[in-house]
């Protein structure tokens, strides 16, 4: 329920702000899948998730965001899933930068059982060349687990690196480090992905391959390097290409495949 609330919260506060008449609201988004495998240690698992994001663009140059996505690592002995929302509000120049602000709120469950609540706030900007994006992020996070007796702060920072060869072709390279810590736990770690991205020239399908590792860098309780090969499907709506998308629709991505480092 909290999914659809979010979602539905962005897009009625960006109305809102809109509501005087003088700019129509311009609404861009997309929706996409993805599968692949996983590996943890010597232990091959399955990956998978999806990301809805729809943009609205108000003023002219502010704009307001929101997403829904789950992520999950499963197999035939169980599974650990991330699922939550999102909210961006931002000023852009597509012809230059944007800055601005998220907060998410996501569930953590294994094997059917939800045990803990993870909030983010922090700043974010982009920077737009001619062919490149320049995406930096940083947050303060905080998980609870559902009984209230225990919580954990976190700290994380990405940049990111979107190039693209033609409008409709995008290469990403990105990383993200992480320390999280608690009254028995100090840890940090690195996450690292890239992804290749292809949309089809007068049309709405995008496909894309990711590959990720996530990597701790202190605490021998966890369990090790986590390495993903993903395959996925992207549909949008309200932007004709790939390039377009980034500089005027949904662009900006709250840290919705973060989940390895508090599987313990």
């Amino acid at each position: 329920m909290f999914r659809v609330a979010a979602f539905t919260a962005i897009l009625m506060s960006s109305v809102a702000l809109a509501g005087d008449g003088a700019n129509e609201l311009a609404l861009t988004g997309h929706v996409e899948g993805y599968l692949g495998r996983a590996k943890i240690a010597e232990t091959g698992v399955w990956s998978g998730g999806g990301v809805g994001r729809i943009n609205a663009t108000f003023d002219q140059r502010w704009n307001g965001e929101g997403e829904i996505f789950f992520d999950r690592l499963f197999n035939s002995e169980g599974d650990l899933t991330a699922f939550g929302g999102a909210a961006h509000i931002y000023w852009r120049d597509p012809s230059a930068f944007a800055v601005g602000a998220f907060a998410s709120i996501n569930g953590l469950s294994g094997n059917g059982e939800h045990f803990a609540n993870h909030f983010r706030v922090g700043p974010q900007f982009q920077i737009y060349s001619d062919s490149i994006t320049f995406y930096g992020q940083a947050w303060y996070g905080l998980e609870k687990d559902v009984a209230g007796s225990d919580e954990m702060t976190e700290y994380g920072a990405r940049a990111m690196v979107r190039y693209y060869p033609t409008d409709n072709i995008r290469l990403d390279a990105e990383l993200t480090y992480l320390d999280v810590n608690n009254s028995w736990i100090d840890a940090a770690g690195l996450i690292g992905g890239v992804q290749a991205n292809y949309r089809f020239a007068n049309n709405p399908w995008t496909v894309f391959g990711r590959y990720q590792i996530d990597h701790p860098m202190q605490d021998a309780d966890f369990v090790g390097d986590l390495h993903r090969f993903n395959v996925g499907l992207r549909y949008s709506f309200g932007s004709s290409s790939l390039k377009d998308e980034d500089r005027t629709g949904a662009g900006m991505e709250a840290p919705t495949r973060i989940i390895h480092f508090f599987a313990k």
